[in-house]
């Protein structure tokens, strides 16, 4: 598969830790060309304003025909996620300073969409080589979700992927950051090999 190019997007540090695993993963493949696609990566502002309007600038400049964002969460393995909901729904605020709760994200649009990856080609391929990744059925609540709804608007071949946090020796848990970008570099083989 040659063509168009790739959006990659993770996003800012929040929540008090000083830097955030997904963006990390991403940002050392902006400008690269991986099977033939240009690559973009671009970091998103955890806020729920600012956030549809990065992502939006991000499409309009690289106008890809695959779109792949990146959050993190608190577990040991890659969580391919197949379902983003039309809803902001947490207590915990953003950068910013604001929360939602039970608010629609675009209201009078459908109240789920599903990922447009091969999702378990790529929990296959990432197991095999040891990089431990299982399927999801819900990405929360929060602005990984709220991300991921917006993007699947788009009518591109998306999706959104979490991955653990950097190692910490104080936490005992977390992924090197080369074992990171290893899992990011397949999954977009996978992805764009076929």
């Amino acid at each position: 598969m040659t063509g168009g190019a790739v959006l990659l997007c993770g996003f800012e540090p929040f929540n008090g830790f000083p830097v955030n695993s997904s963006w990390e993963a991403v940002k050392d493949l902006d400008g690269k060309k991986i099977h033939g696609r240009r690559v973009f990566s671009r970091r998103l502002p955890v806020s729920y304003v600012r956030a549809g309007r990065t992502l939006g600038r991000a499409l309009a400049e690289a106008r890809p025909e695959i779109a792949l964002a990146f959050g993190v969460h608190g577990g040991r393995e890659v969580r391919l996620e197949r379902v983003a909901v039309n809803a902001d729904h947490e207590k915990r605020p953003d950068n910013d300073g604001k929360r939602r709760w039970d608010r629609p994200i675009l209201p009078g649009r459908p109240v789920a969409v599903t990922a447009s990856l091969p999702l378990d080609r790529i929990e296959k391929r990432l197991n095999k080589r040891g990089l431990p990744a299982k399927v999801s059925f819900h990405a929360g609540t929060y602005l990984c979700n709220h991300v991921f709804f917006l993007l699947m608007q788009k009518g591109i071949q998306a999706g959104f992927i979490h991955v653990p946090p950097l190692w910490s020796p104080r936490r005992r848990q977390g992924w090197s950051l080369e074992r990171l970008r290893s899992a990011v570099r397949l999954i977009l083989d996978e992805v764009l090999s076929r």
